[in-house]
């Protein structure tokens, strides 16, 4: 679980030129953050990369 200080959006698109990880190909991340109020919320996020870019779509469920 990851605390989150900071409520991100519901949905949230990213493109990151020269990421610390490279990645070629894809990445799946489904998992629990918790925010200040501690409440649980499913995260889901996916990664597409190739070598120097990264694109990512990241979405959490609020609705709980």
């Amino acid at each position: 679980m990851k605390k989150n200080k900071n409520k991100m959006l519901s949905r949230e698109y990213n493109v990151e030129i020269m990421p610390k990880e490279p990645l070629i190909g894809v990445k799946f991340v489904n998992c629990l953050l918790v925010c200040d109020d501690n409440i649980e919320r499913p995260l889901f996020r996916i990664e597409i990369g190739i070598l120097f870019l990264l694109f990512s779509y990241t979405n959490v469920n609020y609705s709980k």
